[in-house]
């Protein structure tokens, strides 16, 4: 395994959203963009989509933002791993940044564009519950795997404890990412027709 990808890397992130992501940590790197800052960075990318969803416009501007965001949420890691400037401050920062935007995502699509298709909406609430139940089996699993991210910490608590598997090792951020992009598409692009 590479040392720019954490080891509870699942299927999504190890092999498509890293591996590109890393692509760019050299160069951030040299022009002195600490982890921290990539991180509010990605901030500025979602608060930015998010405007546009209340706002109802710019729908490809949108969905574009959400997707460069999924890679700077990741390359602030690999900037971390890979130049050692880990801090527990980055870790609950990124954390605060994926709540509060995943949190301000949701309500406008709730509110802006699945506001007539519930049930639509439901669904894909129960979908991001799953994803991340699947991956507090994991965590839980991984009894090697010491996080500093609190989600993680949160998650680990649940009192599961299942071998870990191939699905459940498939499963990872960037799995529940792809679940709020596909919601995300849905509600831009096909509900709102």
């Amino acid at each position: 395994m590479n040392n720019y990808q954490p080891k509870n890397a699942g299927l999504i992130d190890k092999h498509l959203i890293y591996p590109i992501a890393n692509i760019f940590s050299c160069f951030v790197y040299k022009i002195g963009l600490t982890p921290n800052i990539i991180t509010f960075i990605t901030f500025a990318i979602r608060s930015v989509a998010i405007y546009y969803m209340f706002l109802k416009q710019q729908p490809k501007l949108i969905f574009t933002l959400f997707i460069i965001s999924w890679f700077t949420d990741a390359l602030d890691g690999i900037v971390a791993r890979k130049y050692d400037m880990k801090t527990e401050l980055g870790a609950h920062l990124d954390s605060i940044v994926d709540i509060t935007t995943v949190t301000a995502t949701l309500i406008a699509l709730l509110l802006n564009y699945y506001n007539n298709n519930l049930n639509d909406f439901i669904k894909l609430i129960v979908l991001i519950v799953l994803s991340f139940f699947i991956m507090s089996i994991k965590l839980k699993s991984n009894n090697d795997a010491k996080s500093s991210k609190p989600w993680e910490k949160i998650l680990s608590c649940i009192p599961v404890d299942f071998k870990s598997n191939k699905l459940i090792d498939a499963i990872d951020p960037g799995f529940s990412y792809l679940i709020i992009l596909c919601g995300l598409y849905h509600g831009l692009f096909k509900i709102n027709k």
